[in-house]
């Protein structure tokens, strides 16, 4: 589950990123999230999924 988590989040990142590019999510936007993340419906599927259970926490 790690794994997936890492992969998720690193997604989650990416997709937030591109976010203060393109204010839409539209073909130019999701080009953008694949040139850097040419895997990332296989990430964002497993956040649809499972993100719903991600607890984070902080060591402060």
């Amino acid at each position: 589950m790690l794994n997936g988590t890492c992969a998720a989040l690193n997604y989650n990142a990416v997709h937030e990123l591109v976010d203060l590019l393109h204010l839409h999510h539209d073909s130019s936007f999701w080009s953008a999230v694949d040139q850097v993340m040419p895997d990332y419906a296989k990430d964002m599927k497993w956040l649809e999924h499972n993100g719903a259970g991600i607890i984070l926490e902080s060591d402060q």
